[in-house]
């Protein structure tokens, strides 16, 4: 582990430059712009003036220049943006800590509720039911008969209406046919209305004996 460090710590750039037996006054970037401008010298075989000197370091000291406007520009958007994401850690803290408050605040309201009014109701045991049930629904059988039969008997009416109208329309002018007809018809369906009434007053009556049963009960 500390063999990994240390090879790391030696392998930095620059990191050998302090055991030099030499000091460089310039820094590193700029002493190997002077380098590069050494060896194009020696390629052209060219020697330079106090002019270029000067003229170089001007250059230098523009890009210089530069180099610190864009690191200062840097240095504002970054700080821009960590108070900007130090603003939105906070708001969502305020954010978090208030609906925590509102869950503790209904947690709360539930536990006192389910202790008031809803705990005495949970261990009720479950009720026992009766015969009532059985003849409720025995009841309930005949009243859904005697109410479809009531239905059965108006369209059976409705029926005889329109046949009548019908055969008034079929006869015209034959008075004797007409009143045949409709004195068969009234027949026939006097004697179905005849057995339904029967029915009708058998089924009510079978009602009002389960009534009785049940009121007795």
């Amino acid at each position: 582990m500390y063999k990994s460090q240390l090879n790391m710590l030696i392998t930095q750039d620059g990191f050998l430059t302090m055991f030099d037996s030499c000091t460089n006054l310039l820094p590193r970037d700029i002493h190997m712009e002077v380098d590069n401008l050494k060896m194009k010298q020696r390629k052209t075989n060219k020697t330079q003036t106090l002019q270029d000197l000067l003229t170089l370091s001007e250059t230098l000291s523009l890009d210089i220049q530069t180099s610190q406007q864009k690191l200062s520009a840097l240095q504002k958007e970054m700080t821009l943006e960590g108070e900007d994401k130090d603003q939105e850690v906070l708001m969502m803290s305020h954010m978090l800590s208030t609906i925590l408050k509102e869950l503790w605040q209904l947690s709360d309201g539930f536990k006192q509720c389910y202790k008031s009014n809803i705990k005495q109701w949970c261990n009720k045991s479950p009720p026992e039911l009766s015969q009532l049930g059985d003849t409720i629904q025995t009841v309930h059988g005949c009243l859904g008969n005697f109410t479809r039969l009531l239905s059965n008997m108006n369209e059976i009416r409705q029926t005889q209406t329109k046949m009548n109208k019908l055969v008034k329309k079929e006869f015209t002018g034959f008075p004797v046919t007409i009143d045949e007809a409709s004195k068969e018809i009234s027949e026939s369906l006097q004697q179905c209305l005849s057995v339904l009434e029967e029915t009708l007053h058998r089924c009510d009556s079978r009602f009002k004996s389960n009534q009785s049963t049940v009121l007795t009960v």
